[in-house]
């Protein structure tokens, strides 16, 4: 291919590699220079935090949450990416005053998060946060 012709292919596969569902910084690491200048001139950021999002089984029965990556430096900006692609998961997960239900909890790397309420809680790009349902009973 002449060079004439891959600057059209470069912003051509730059316009489909935008029509990814991001965030997902490893799949751009894995291209190398190029995916990442593809990624640039596609307008892909991914210089934000990047929390892992895992939703345990017992709520996957329940609605369709698959592990994903989610922008935010706090859990409640976390869960909102998540919960603006699904908000179905979103009422299950939060009341209708955006507080986390009673029947839930919210792990942040092991620790159960402090703030119930506001989810103001920090994350990093290396956070792992789990969505569980509380399990009581005897």
């Amino acid at each position: 291919m002449s060079s004439r012709g891959l600057i059209p292919a470069l912003f051509c596969f730059a316009s489909e590699l935008n029509k990814l569902q991001w965030p997902l910084p490893s799949k751009l690491l894995a291209c190398g220079l190029l995916g990442s200048l593809l990624a640039v001139a596609a307008g892909i950021r991914y210089d934000t935090p990047m929390a892992r999002v895992v939703f345990t089984s017992n709520l996957q029965r329940h609605v369709e949450c698959p592990e994903t990556a989610a922008e935010g430096e706090t859990v409640r900006e976390a869960l909102d990416a998540v919960f603006a692609e699904n908000q179905q998961l979103k009422g299950y997960v939060l009341d209708d005053q955006t507080r986390l239900r009673r029947h839930m909890n919210v792990f942040i790397d092991g620790s159960p998060v402090k703030d119930r309420e506001g989810l103001s809680d920090p994350v990093t790009d290396k956070s792992e946060i789990y969505v569980m349902q509380a399990l009581s009973g005897g």
